[in-house]
């Protein structure tokens, strides 16, 4: 039998919100099965509970007349580094308590099933399980206090952990349909499925991933996930459109 560690699960969360996290939640890792596994295979055996936790980018990116793709790859790219430093972090913290864990990074690594691309764990529907908010038409996370500005991070543990539920679920209002609608190469369908490739082609850039990938040498040699990976992290694809993100008026809290 697996004991509940009650007060841990508080020392998380408070680690976690020392650190700067706006909103952390708690959720049994059988709740989210699907959403902890890469190509069918689950990341971590034994494991009982999915910690998440949440960074917003600041209102004002979106609502800068100028530069705002290139303000919020700026913003993002710097929050990406946080949280997994910090889910790093937390994770060498359940350890130190004797629970092996795996942090959950927030962007990468990714692998696809073409046409989907696929981070190791789907971060999304853990938040929505955990209570940091409802799932947007768009597919994004909605958050009652962010909109979809909530970038996310996590940590998977054998440690039993208390359920923490932050009690932020929300729905996108039923009228609303503004996120899909803007969308300029119709990415998104109204029944919220999002075709990652179309997508990706026209809201990212990438030079270094183009260049390599047109090589027919260097795909056949790498292959095209470890290209993705290497080419892609650390700043070197930025974002061209945030067009969906920009139009949810849940963003907007503080005008």
């Amino acid at each position: 039998m697996v004991t509940l560690v009650t007060n841990l699960a508080r020392e998380i969360k408070e680690f976690l919100e020392n650190q700067g996290a706006a909103t952390v939640g708690i959720v049994s890792s059988s709740k989210v099965e699907d959403a902890l596994q890469a190509g069918g295979t689950s990341l971590m055996e034994n494991s009982q509970s999915v910690v998440c936790f949440g960074f917003p980018v600041p209102e004002g990116v979106f609502a800068s007349p100028v530069l705002t793709e290139s303000q919020y790859w700026r913003a993002v790219n710097m929050l990406y580094r946080r949280i997994d430093f910090l889910s790093l972090d937390a994770a060498n913290f359940l350890e130190a308590q004797g629970f092996q864990s795996l942090p959950l990074f927030t962007c990468f690594p990714q692998y696809t099933e073409r046409p989907r691309y696929i981070g190791a764990a789907q971060l999304v529907p853990i938040a929505v399980a955990a209570g940091l908010g409802g799932l947007a038409k768009c597919g994004l996370l909605l958050s009652r206090d962010f909109g979809l500005r909530l970038l996310l991070g996590g940590i998977l543990s054998t440690a039993r952990l208390e359920p923490l539920n932050t009690g932020n679920a929300i729905e996108c209002p039923s009228d609303c349909w503004k996120c899909i609608d803007a969308c300029p190469v119709q990415a998104i369908n109204r029944s919220g499925k999002v075709d990652h490739e179309r997508c990706l082609r026209h809201s990212t850039q990438n030079p270094l991933f183009a260049e390599y990938i047109r090589d027919k040498t260097r795909r056949g040699e790498y292959g095209y996930d470890l290209l993705l990976n290497t080419l892609g992290v650390e700043d070197h694809s930025m974002y061209t459109c945030i067009a969906c993100v920009k139009a949810c008026p849940k963003n907007y809290t503080t005008r």
